[in-house]
């Protein structure tokens, strides 16, 4: 009986504290934030979730879709310096 309940303990500590590390680790993630309102956003998202800002631009000369926060197409190498969003 009592290792029943020790295996039943430890189970339930396990994904409690799982699920608590995959949270912090979304959150720590600053690096994907909208640059408009700074909400965080996954991976493939094209608009932010908050504010519909969109996430990405297109480059002139390529065409593709790259992310706001790039300085530069890493497709065809065409800069983005100029063409940085307030």
């Amino acid at each position: 009986m009592i290792l029943l309940l020790f295996v039943v303990v430890t189970i339930l500590l396990y994904y409690l504290l799982a699920g608590r590390n995959q949270h912090q680790s979304l959150e720590e993630d600053s690096s994907k934030t909208c640059l408009n309102c700074g909400t965080p956003f996954m991976e493939g998202d094209s608009l932010c979730r908050a504010c519909k800002e969109s996430l990405k631009k297109q480059c002139s000369k390529c065409g593709r879709m790259v992310n706001y926060g790039w300085n530069y197409c890493p497709y065809c190498e065409t800069g983005f310096l100029g063409d940085r969003k307030t």
